[in-house]
Protein backbone atom coordinates (compact mmCIF):
# COMPACT_ATOMS: atom_id res chain seq x y z
CA UNK A 1 0.00 0.00 0.00
CA UNK A 2 1.38 2.90 -0.90
CA UNK A 3 0.60 7.23 -0.59
CA UNK A 4 -2.66 7.90 -0.92
CA UNK A 5 -4.68 11.65 -1.00
CA UNK A 6 -6.32 12.25 2.68
CA UNK A 7 -3.88 10.07 4.70
CA UNK A 8 -3.97 12.77 7.04
CA UNK A 9 -6.83 13.80 7.60
CA UNK A 10 -5.75 16.45 10.33
CA UNK A 11 -3.86 18.44 7.94
CA UNK A 12 -5.38 21.46 5.85
CA UNK A 13 -5.65 20.83 2.68
CA UNK A 14 -4.82 23.99 -0.53
CA UNK A 15 -4.41 23.10 -3.65
CA UNK A 16 -1.40 23.93 -5.27
CA UNK A 17 -1.48 24.68 -8.89
CA UNK A 18 1.59 23.12 -10.37
CA UNK A 19 1.16 19.53 -9.54
CA UNK A 20 3.22 16.91 -11.49
CA UNK A 21 2.95 13.14 -12.06
CA UNK A 22 3.03 9.84 -10.08
CA UNK A 23 6.30 9.02 -7.93
CA UNK A 24 7.51 7.55 -5.58
CA UNK A 25 8.68 9.20 -2.36
CA UNK A 26 12.28 7.90 -0.91
CA UNK A 27 13.48 11.00 1.02
CA UNK A 28 12.27 14.61 2.41
CA UNK A 29 13.64 17.75 1.46
CA UNK A 30 13.61 20.26 3.83
CA UNK A 31 13.08 23.82 2.80
CA UNK A 32 12.80 27.30 4.47
CA UNK A 33 9.83 29.70 2.69
CA UNK A 34 12.53 32.70 2.86
CA UNK A 35 9.58 34.52 3.22
CA UNK A 36 7.62 37.15 5.62
CA UNK A 37 6.23 35.15 8.99
CA UNK A 38 2.48 36.04 8.56
CA UNK A 39 0.09 33.01 8.43
CA UNK A 40 -0.52 32.32 4.78
CA UNK A 41 1.66 34.66 2.79
CA UNK A 42 3.93 32.05 1.97
CA UNK A 43 1.42 29.06 1.64
CA UNK A 44 -0.60 30.81 -0.89
CA UNK A 45 2.55 31.83 -2.86
CA UNK A 46 3.16 28.51 -3.07
CA UNK A 47 -0.05 27.31 -4.03
CA UNK A 48 -0.32 29.67 -6.71
CA UNK A 49 2.55 31.33 -8.90
CA UNK A 50 3.86 32.09 -11.65
CA UNK A 51 7.22 30.53 -10.42
CA UNK A 52 5.58 26.87 -11.17
CA UNK A 53 6.79 26.22 -7.88
CA UNK A 54 5.46 24.25 -5.54
CA UNK A 55 5.33 21.96 -2.23
CA UNK A 56 4.07 18.96 -0.29
CA UNK A 57 3.40 20.76 2.82
CA UNK A 58 3.89 24.17 4.47
CA UNK A 59 4.56 24.52 8.02
CA UNK A 60 3.51 27.82 9.47
CA UNK A 61 5.94 29.65 12.80
CA UNK A 62 2.56 28.39 15.07
CA UNK A 63 3.18 24.89 13.81
CA UNK A 64 -0.44 25.20 11.52
CA UNK A 65 0.22 22.44 8.41
CA UNK A 66 -1.45 22.95 5.01
CA UNK A 67 -0.93 20.04 2.44
CA UNK A 68 -0.64 21.25 -1.25
CA UNK A 69 0.57 18.10 -3.23
CA UNK A 70 -0.46 14.72 -2.44
CA UNK A 71 2.83 12.60 -1.38
CA UNK A 72 2.13 10.40 -4.24
CA UNK A 73 2.36 13.22 -7.23
CA UNK A 74 5.52 15.36 -7.65
CA UNK A 75 5.86 18.71 -6.42
CA UNK A 76 8.37 21.42 -8.12
CA UNK A 77 10.51 22.42 -4.50
CA UNK A 78 13.99 21.40 -5.78
CA UNK A 79 14.86 22.76 -9.14
CA UNK A 80 18.43 21.76 -10.32
CA UNK A 81 19.17 18.93 -7.63
CA UNK A 82 21.62 16.22 -7.16
CA UNK A 83 21.10 12.97 -4.22
CA UNK A 84 23.62 10.54 -3.92
CA UNK A 85 24.20 10.13 -7.59
CA UNK A 86 20.95 10.86 -8.80
CA UNK A 87 19.64 14.03 -10.56
CA UNK A 88 16.33 15.65 -10.53
CA UNK A 89 14.98 15.30 -7.05
CA UNK A 90 11.55 16.52 -7.29
CA UNK A 91 10.84 13.35 -8.79
CA UNK A 92 11.44 10.82 -5.75
CA UNK A 93 11.38 13.20 -3.11
CA UNK A 94 8.52 14.94 -0.81
CA UNK A 95 9.28 19.05 0.14
CA UNK A 96 8.53 20.39 3.33
CA UNK A 97 8.47 24.45 3.50
CA UNK A 98 9.16 25.82 6.94
CA UNK A 99 7.74 29.43 7.30
CA UNK A 100 11.25 31.34 8.02
CA UNK A 101 12.54 34.47 6.54
CA UNK A 102 15.76 32.87 5.71
CA UNK A 103 19.16 35.01 5.11
CA UNK A 104 19.17 38.38 6.32
CA UNK A 105 21.72 41.31 7.50
CA UNK A 106 22.55 43.86 9.89
CA UNK A 107 20.65 46.71 9.27
CA UNK A 108 22.08 48.80 12.39
CA UNK A 109 22.94 46.75 15.71
CA UNK A 110 18.93 46.07 16.42
CA UNK A 111 17.55 45.08 13.08
CA UNK A 112 17.90 42.05 10.90
CA UNK A 113 16.65 43.08 7.04
CA UNK A 114 15.75 40.20 4.87
CA UNK A 115 15.78 40.10 0.97
CA UNK A 116 12.18 41.21 0.55
CA UNK A 117 12.59 44.88 2.75
CA UNK A 118 10.98 43.64 6.10
CA UNK A 119 12.92 44.67 9.34
CA UNK A 120 12.89 41.90 12.31
CA UNK A 121 14.14 43.08 15.80
CA UNK A 122 17.34 41.00 16.60
CA UNK A 123 16.68 40.67 20.18
CA UNK A 124 12.79 39.83 20.19
CA UNK A 125 13.66 37.31 17.73
CA UNK A 126 16.71 35.87 18.72
CA UNK A 127 18.65 36.24 15.55
CA UNK A 128 21.92 34.89 15.11
CA UNK A 129 24.68 35.86 12.88
CA UNK A 130 26.49 32.60 11.75
CA UNK A 131 28.86 31.88 8.59
CA UNK A 132 29.13 28.14 7.42
CA UNK A 133 30.44 26.61 4.33
CA UNK A 134 27.12 25.83 3.18
CA UNK A 135 25.28 28.66 3.94
CA UNK A 136 28.14 31.63 3.83
CA UNK A 137 27.90 34.55 5.86
CA UNK A 138 24.10 35.68 6.88
CA UNK A 139 21.90 36.32 10.24
CA UNK A 140 19.12 33.48 11.16
CA UNK A 141 16.08 33.37 12.85
CA UNK A 142 15.38 29.99 14.51
CA UNK A 143 12.14 28.23 14.09
CA UNK A 144 9.92 28.03 16.85
CA UNK A 145 9.63 25.17 19.25
CA UNK A 146 5.71 24.92 17.60
CA UNK A 147 7.03 24.27 14.40
CA UNK A 148 9.70 21.89 15.01
CA UNK A 149 6.99 19.64 16.89
CA UNK A 150 4.84 20.30 14.34
CA UNK A 151 7.48 18.83 11.54
CA UNK A 152 8.30 16.24 14.12
CA UNK A 153 4.59 14.88 13.77
CA UNK A 154 4.63 15.38 10.06
CA UNK A 155 7.70 13.44 9.92
CA UNK A 156 6.41 10.67 11.62
CA UNK A 157 3.72 10.08 10.20
CA UNK A 158 5.25 10.26 6.55
CA UNK A 159 7.62 7.33 7.89
CA UNK A 160 5.21 5.31 9.74
CA UNK A 161 3.15 5.22 6.45
CA UNK A 162 2.39 1.44 4.96
CA UNK A 163 4.48 0.45 2.34
CA UNK A 164 6.48 3.66 1.95
CA UNK A 165 10.04 3.48 0.41
CA UNK A 166 10.95 6.96 2.79
CA UNK A 167 14.46 6.25 3.26
CA UNK A 168 16.53 9.90 4.75
CA UNK A 169 15.62 13.62 5.45
CA UNK A 170 17.90 16.08 4.07
CA UNK A 171 18.00 19.93 3.13
CA UNK A 172 17.87 22.07 0.08
CA UNK A 173 21.15 23.20 0.50
CA UNK A 174 22.54 19.34 0.74
CA UNK A 175 20.86 18.48 -2.92
CA UNK A 176 21.94 21.91 -4.52
CA UNK A 177 24.92 22.55 -2.80
CA UNK A 178 26.09 26.36 -3.88
CA UNK A 179 22.90 27.21 -4.85
CA UNK A 180 20.65 26.92 -1.80
CA UNK A 181 21.05 27.39 1.59
CA UNK A 182 18.08 26.59 3.09
CA UNK A 183 16.98 25.23 5.96
CA UNK A 184 19.46 27.63 7.66
CA UNK A 185 22.14 27.09 10.54
CA UNK A 186 19.53 27.22 13.16
CA UNK A 187 17.88 24.16 11.70
CA UNK A 188 18.03 20.80 14.45
CA UNK A 189 18.81 18.82 11.62
CA UNK A 190 20.42 16.27 13.94
CA UNK A 191 17.58 16.54 16.31
CA UNK A 192 15.22 15.84 13.59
Amino acid sequence: MGFTQGWLDEVPHQTARWIGGKITPEIVVMHDTASRLDEGSAANYLADNLAKVSVHFVIEIDGKITQQVPVDRRANHAGRSHYHGRDNVNAFSIGIELVNPGRMEAQGKLLARTWFGKTYDIAHFGIEAITTAEHGTGLWMPYPASQIEALVWLLQELFARDGNALTDITTHWYISPGRKVDTNPLFPLDHI
